[in-house]
């Protein structure tokens, strides 16, 4: 399997005759690439158990998530313990998708309740001690029990200036007048404005388009609507 992994790490090219057999075969790449990472995890839990943790599993490629099954297949000799975060699109794509482990469970993860994400809130809020209660309501509110959506939030407060130092002390407090008032789950905009603005124009383009169309998009479809598009001479 080593011309296959030294291909995907780029130590060789696809001109070079000993990958040439692999790529030539359909779907050979994606097999050798997930048996040998499948392999060298459970060489790694032969020396002790091992866990292996995978956020946004979603955007994993399939030769990964193929390796991810195939180090805990029944009868696997190495302790490899997998625990895996992702949307439920992943089942979508994949609804068989870790039942041959030898062992297996999914969780459906919720909102968080208000208790914890209060808790979230005051600890992203430090250095302030003291944080009025109808204060933390609002960014629940805001936030509707999503970690990722608190951290935007809180990140935006900052940048705002909205956590601040009381003059000539060293106690902080929050601005509650500088929390915006938007409606719940705007974060999600927010986080969606900082991916745009990080792609080159031409990807950031695209990227709205796609957000126009939908979920369901082929290659075709976008090409096809691109073309039909007004071109702007003037550009």
């Amino acid at each position: 399997a080593w011309p296959a992994v030294a291909l995907v790490l780029g130590a060789l090219d696809e001109s070079d005759a000993r990958v040439r057999p692999i790529l030539d075969a359909p779907g050979a790449l994606r097999q050798t690439l997930a048996r040998a990472a499948g392999s060298a995890l459970r060489q790694l839990g032969q020396a002790g158990p091992i866990a292996v943790f995978v956020d946004d599993a979603q955007w994993a490629d399939q030769a990964s998530l193929d390796a991810l099954e195939m180090c805990t297949l029944e009868g696997t000799p190495a302790p490899v313990w997998v625990c895996v975060a992702a949307l439920p699109s992943l089942l979508e794509l994949r609804p068989m998708w870790g039942e041959r482990a030898g062992r297996a469970g999914q969780y459906a993860i919720g909102p968080l309740p208000p208790a914890p994400m209060s808790q979230l809130a005051l600890e992203l809020l430090r250095p302030v001690e003291f944080v009025p209660e109808p204060v933390v309501a609002r960014l629940l509110e805001m936030t509707q029990g999503v970690p990722l959506y608190m951290v935007e939030l809180v990140q935006a407060l900052r940048t705002a200036g909205a956590i601040r130092r009381h003059r000539g002390t060293e106690e902080w407090y929050v601005a509650a007048d500088e929390i915006p008032h938007v409606a719940p789950g705007a974060p999600a905009a927010a986080l969606a404005g900082h991916a745009i603005a990080m792609l080159p124009a031409h990807l950031a383009s695209l990227a709205e388009l796609c957000a126009v169309v939908g979920d369901e998009i082929a290659a075709l479809e976008i090409d096809a609507i691109t073309l039909s598009l007004p071109t702007d001479e003037a550009s």
